[in-house]
């Protein structure tokens, strides 16, 4: 009772302190997309921020599951010199765990259309340029972001929050009309950026929020799952094939790279992650999750993503599952889930409400009701 009454005393510091985390995150993004520049200290610093966070603000605990798998992941880090974004998330859904589902989606909201209009802003000044890709014959560009990839990640950052923010608020009627605007948008996106990923992934979203109606806890359970090891299954199978030449066409060349990196694959990089081939872009989050971290990041993953279907009740399934199901169906060709952006973090938010709760009754003792804050 003493951590629920010093969580609602301090629910707005809270969020205050995610915000300008979040913030140093994207700074270091902006840095390293649009200046080139290096600046791992910013993630250090919001390192710093989340320690605080976690200890002096929430008061957690100093032993726990997330905290085991960020001590086991540090050396994965500087063993195998990947990336440590794989940190940070983890430390994020340890603190993010403690506030209600909500609040992060409105405050993550405030923080991507700030970060987009910001860098919307530079490009428009010059003070970013565009760049333009050839890829398959498709001229793509970058708005001032170091990859048109990476200039359509932001951008359906921004518009699966919004979706997600108001397909739970509204009717069937408004939802329509909703997915439409935003189908239009997504569409206009994946022209500039020759990107059609995102585009695929909200129509996805779309389809399952209007049509899926879960009455059997133990389908959707097993739909769930089935979907995750299907897409791991696909990664692991595709690149092994002696013709992926019309496979890789479809995924612009995709499967070709995954070749490469498959075929590089030792012990070492199994066991503790990798960097990734200089000049060699890298797009997709389940084998990111492996560079980054290692075993140690890919059971983190799958335990929090098992363990939260598991217990998840069946209104939960029909509210929150299509979101999960479209972020999956992105990380087959980007790197969503494996990047610290906000969709990510509810991503796993989502997971974590009834990652280690019994038959789908949360655990007083370690999640906070959304009714306290």
């Amino acid at each position: 009772m003493k951590m629920f009454n010093n969580l609602k005393n301090n629910k707005s510091i809270g969020i205050h302190l995610y915000i300008l985390w979040m913030f140093l995150v994207y700074v270091y993004i902006f840095f390293n997309n649009s200046l080139k520049i290096k600046s791992n200290e910013l993630l250090y610093v919001a390192l710093m921020l989340m320690l605080f966070h976690y200890f002096f603000l929430i008061k957690g605990k100093l032993i726990c599951e997330e905290l085991i798998y960020i001590l086991l992941l540090i050396p994965a880090y500087l063993i195998s010199n990947s990336h440590f974004i794989s940190v940070l998330i983890v430390f994020s859904c340890l603190i993010m765990k403690y506030y209600p589902l909500s609040k992060i989606i409105k405050t993550s909201l405030y923080i991507q259309g700030l970060f987009i209009t910001v860098y919307l802003l530079c490009f428009v000044f010059n003070l970013t340029h565009n760049t333009i890709f050839l890829k398959n014959g498709v001229v793509c560009h970058t708005l001032g972001f170091l990859h048109p990839n990476e200039t359509a990640l932001r951008m359906y950052d921004v518009l699966i929050l919004l979706t997600f923010f108001f397909f739970t608020k509204y009717d069937n009627i408004k939802k329509f009309f909703l997915f439409i605007i935003l189908s239009v948008f997504t569409y206009i996106i994946s022209i500039v950026t020759g990107n059609r990923t995102f585009f695929y992934s909200l129509l996805v979203y779309g389809v399952l929020i209007l049509i899926s109606k879960f009455k059997s806890q133990k389908s959707f359970k097993f739909l769930m799952i089935t979907s995750l090891f299907l897409l791991i299954g696909l990664i692991c199978y595709l690149p092994q094939m002696e013709n992926i030449s019309e496979f890789d066409k479809i995924l612009s060349g995709r499967l070709s790279i995954l070749k490469i990196y498959f075929n590089e694959m030792n012990m070492n990089a199994f066991l503790f992650g990798r960097q990734l081939i200089q000049d060699m872009p890298f797009d997709n989050a389940f084998m990111m999750i492996l560079f980054n971290g290692g075993i140690v990041y890919v059971i983190f993953f799958l335990s929090t993503y098992i363990k939260g279907i598991v217990n998840a009740p069946v209104h939960y399934a029909n509210l929150y599952m299509p979101f999960i199901v479209s972020y999956l169906v992105t990380g087959f060709a980007e790197n969503t889930f494996s990047s610290l952006t906000t969709s990510t973090i509810i991503f796993y938010r989502i997971l974590y409400e009834y990652k280690n709760s019994i038959k789908g009754v949360r655990s007083g003792c370690v999640y906070v009701p959304n009714q306290v804050l």
